[in-house]
């Protein structure tokens, strides 16, 4: 195995503790959920990532390619909903005055 697939398989591994170390504190909040599921989405890259790599046929890479793009599809607008609310202190109160372009 190569220190790519090594890499991968190691952010697997890291994105679940992180997941798990969110999920199971005690104060739950959509922020928390919402970073659990980029987290997952990561991780769900990463492992494809890595399957990809060590696969050995063109279509066990397709395969894993088309599951790691539709992980991707999550990852913008986790990260977006996480940035823009947790930027703020209380994003409770300041939702509703946001004012969108």
């Amino acid at each position: 195995m190569s220190v790519a697939v090594l890499f991968a398989f190691a952010c697997v591994v890291l994105c679940l503790l992180t997941v798990v170390a969110v999920l199971l504190r005690n104060k739950r909040s959509i922020i928390r959920w919402v970073f659990a599921l980029g987290m997952f989405a990561l991780m769900i890259e990463s492992l494809c990532i890595g399957l990809s790599a060590i696969a050995e046929s063109p279509y066990e890479v397709f395969y894993w390619q088309r599951i790691r793009f539709t992980a991707m599809t999550f990852l913008p607008g986790a990260w977006l909903f996480f940035s823009l609310n947790y930027a703020r202190g209380n994003a409770q109160r300041k939702r509703g005055k946001r004012r969108y372009a």
